[in-house]
Order: C-alpha cells, then sequence, then structure tokens
C-alpha cells in the first residue's frame, strides 16, 4: 500500500493520488475513506483510502519500491506495517470511516527499542 507525507499546504486527497503514483506509476481514484488511526506513541496519522486504478502504468519508480505485487487477502506478507493487516480487513467491509486510536503491539516495541539501544 502506497503511503506518505503530506507536502507544504496538500490535502489529503492529493497526496494520495501523489504518493500512489510515485510510488507506483498508477493513476488512482479514491473510493472510500477507510479511516483515520492515530498512533500516539509515534505521533503518527495514518488516513487510509481505497482507491480504483484509472490509468499508468505499473512501474518500480524509486528507491522506496523494490516489488509490486497484488496480494489475496489471505495471503498478505507477513512484513506490514503495524495495523495495515486490520485497515485491509476493515477496508472490505461496508462500514462508515472509523477514527481509532492504535498502539504498537509488544514485539514492536521491543523491536524499535533495541533498535535504539
Amino acid at each position: 500500500m502506497p503511503g506518505g507525507t503530506l507536502e507544504k499546504d496538500e490535502d489529503y486527497l492529493t497526496c494520495l493520488k501523489r504518493e500512489a503514483f510515485e510510488e507506483t506509476g498508477l493513476f488512482v481514484s479514491p473510493t472510500k475513506k477507510v479511516g483515520t488511526f492515530y498512533n500516539k506513541q509515534q505521533n503518527d496519522q495514518q488516513i487510509v483510502y481505497c482507491s480504483q486504478i484509472v490509468g499508468g502504468e505499473l512501474i518500480i519508480s524509486g528507491p522506496e519500491t523494490n516489488e509490486l505485487k497484488f496480494f489475496s487477502i489471505y495471503k498478505l506478507p507477513l512484513n506490514l506495517i503495524p495495523h495495515r493487516r486490520m485497515q485491509i480487513k476493515l477496508a472490505l467491509k461496508n462500514l462508515p470511516p472509523l477514527q481509532q486510536n492504535i498502539r504498537d503491539n509488544f514485539l514492536v516495541q521491543l523491536f524499535k527499542h533495541q533498535k535504539k539501544s
């Protein structure tokens, strides 16, 4: 799932389209907001949308992307960003957009602590 950071004076939907194109070469149109997820420990906010591909060509276009694939919901990669699996499952449900606080699980906290040491 492409992701990134808002640029100065950029709105969320413009950021979504820019990041998707920069990381995949695809033009997308957002179809549904899944939710806004806050991680106070990391001072991080993730705004997750479902999008439809409307053009472009799938390419590897930068140092952030080594490989591009589509995955079955039943065979998602193990090394997903924390909480991404839950966000994908929520996207598949017909729910109104959520606002949810999230926390890193114990293993993620331990890994980050070890990395700092």
